[in-house]
């Protein structure tokens, strides 16, 4: 999966330090680490905005795909 490869930053909602967490582990909602005050961060998708954007992104890739196939 594409998304496997991404990053995001997260500020740790204590310290506020920014740690860097991958979108599959949002999607997942997995718990996470601060590397700063080591606090446990739960990460929550609740309403499924990573999953809808990811689709979206997915659709219009394909559709450039189909557009760039045509247009030769």
């Amino acid at each position: 999966m594409i998304v496997d490869k991404y990053w995001l930053a997260l500020n740790c909602p204590k310290c506020n330090y920014t740690n860097g967490v991958q979108i599959i582990s949002v999607m997942l909602e997995e718990t996470t680490i601060c590397h700063n005050c080591k606090v446990k961060i739960k990460l929550q998708d609740t309403i499924a905005s990573v999953y809808t954007e990811i689709r979206s992104a997915e659709h219009t890739w394909n559709d450039l795909l189909d557009t760039i196939k045509n247009f030769k």
